[in-house]
């Protein structure tokens, strides 16, 4: 190696390094402060957090409605329906069909959403899995996990009445069979 080329190669080492010592300490500031903040509880450091919770929230009661749709025998696109359960659809169906609707309205309105404090209890208690307070941390997540089931039956009774196998579905899961025959328990 010629003498500019490792004067170079060591001055890009040093900068690196000087560089790379500089984000780790912020990255590391930065967590403490995450960490810290969400143990306080109240408005989250990072927005896009909240969102991807939400977002997971959402996608996961999607795929309640459409394992529920199967059951019933109607594919969740309304367009990919036998025309006879388009025309006179179940009762369990329309319900579905309109809490789908609302959540893939959400759903599109979630990457631009502001900030919303949290409004269930369940949210309030993220902190939960942080700091297990005298139980283990798995005791207390099946806690949260019960929480949030509650309150999405509830937050979703706002459509109507949920049909008693989709309550059922969210609270003890259900089981669904893949294209290769095997069959797997989701929850």
């Amino acid at each position: 190696m010629d003498p500019f080329g490792l004067v170079a190669f060591a001055l890009g080492a040093a900068v690196g390094g000087i560089i790379g010592n500089r984000a780790d300490d912020t990255f590391c500031r930065v967590m403490n402060m995450v960490i810290e903040r969400l143990r306080r509880g109240g408005r989250p450091v990072n927005h896009d957090l909240q969102r991807a919770v939400r977002k997971a929230y959402l996608q996961a009661t999607l795929a309640v409605c459409e394992a529920m749709l199967k059951e019933l025998g109607a594919a969740p696109s309304w367009w990919r329906r036998d025309p006879r359960v388009r025309l006179r659809p179940s009762d369990e169906i329309r319900w579905l069909d309109k809490v789908r609707g609302a959540i893939l309205e959400e759903l599109r309105r979630l990457p631009r959403a502001e900030y919303e404090a949290p409004s269930s209890e369940a949210d309030k208690q993220i902190e939960i899995l942080l700091q297990p307070k005298g139980t283990t941390g798995e005791k207390r997540k099946n806690e949260l996990s019960m929480m949030l089931k509650k309150n999405l039956v509830e937050e979703l009774s706002k459509h109507g009445e949920p049909p008693a196998r989709f309550t059922e579905m969210v609270q003890q899961g259900w089981k669904d069979v893949a294209p290769d025959g095997k069959t797997a328990h989701l929850d």
